[in-house]
């Protein structure tokens, strides 16, 4: 399903919601799958974590001094996506949590 809508160039998001029987925290599981079983590109999986969801929920973009969230990775996620299990540093409303 997901990858019909995906080749017909429905919107695809990863959420962080769950309930009824889903787990939370299983966001890097759940954008390995849309590579591996939807066909998405990782930029694309990328940006349906991240930037296009943003936009699509009305928020601006990172400003200098604004609050961010980001993580960042020791490899690039572009070129192998499975990184996105292994944050290097988390920041979150502009403090490095991790």
């Amino acid at each position: 399903v997901v990858a019909g809508a995906y080749a017909a160039g429905v919107p695809i998001f990863v959420g962080t919601d769950a309930g009824g029987g889903i787990d939370h925290g299983l966001a890097a599981e759940e954008m390995l799958l849309l590579h591996e079983q939807a066909g998405m590109s990782p930029v694309d999986v990328l940006a349906a974590a991240s930037w296009k969801a943003r936009e699509w929920l009305g928020f601006g973009t990172l400003t200098e001094g604004g609050p961010a969230d980001l993580v960042a990775y020791e490899r690039d996620p572009r070129v192998d996506l499975s990184v996105v299990r292994e944050p290097s540093r988390i920041i979150l409303r502009g403090r490095v949590v991790r």
